[in-house]
């Protein structure tokens, strides 16, 4: 089974099917805890607290798209049992599919952007039910907070700058072992433009 860091850093999505599979928020739920260890449908609805049945379409169809893979097959109980692996620490979107230009990549924009924020909701939802006693007593562990804010182009190029620093930073220290906590981090940082009347 390969270590968190023997993983490829990265892999791209560069086609309309596999994005329409990432697309879905439960498909990026378990992509990302398949990207610490492989795991059975069992074990991954048991994570997830889904019923694995309902689970292999889903990885069917992710393996498909080569967004997951088999890493290990064994029986147990006489059944074949799957172990999956995601393929890389992190996927990332080609550009050339998220395109404003055409109807199909505004419709693509949208959902990797919808998908995103559900992905988002349905994990701090999981998390707060599954440790609530902790979340409580330690308050700052969550961080959720839309801001709104005037700048010149040059204090944004800088704030980007600094949040692109502070981003790398986080996923550097990306490393598995049992005594660490997962941290999840999601950042939207763009110009609001309004329709002129």
């Amino acid at each position: 089974m390969k270590k968190l860091n023997e993983l490829p850093n990265v892999y791209t999505i560069s086609d309309l099917k596999s994005l329409r599979v990432l697309s879905n928020s439960l498909h990026k739920q378990i992509f990302e805890v398949l990207i610490s260890q492989s795991l059975s449908a069992k074990q991954i609805g048991e994570k997830l607290g889904i019923n694995s049945t309902k689970l292999y379409y889903h990885l069917k169809l992710m393996e498909k798209a080569g967004i997951i893979k088999v890493e290990n097959t064994q029986i147990v109980s006489g059944i074949i049992e799957k172990s999956y692996r995601a393929i890389a620490r992190r996927l990332q979107i080609d550009p050339s599919l998220l395109t404003s230009d055409s109807d199909l990549g505004k419709e693509n924009i949208n959902q990797v952007l919808l998908s995103t924020l559900e992905t988002t909701k349905n994990d701090i939802d999981r998390s707060l039910h599954a440790h609530y006693a902790e979340l409580e007593q330690d308050p700052h562990v969550i961080i959720i907070s839309r801001q709104l804010s005037y700048l010149s182009d040059e204090q944004a190029n800088e704030f980007c700058e600094k949040l692109s620093s502070l981003i790398k930073d986080f996923e550097g220290k990306n490393t598995n072992s049992s005594d660490m906590q997962s941290f999840s981090l999601m950042v939207a940082f763009y110009p609001n433009y309004y329709f002129e009347s």
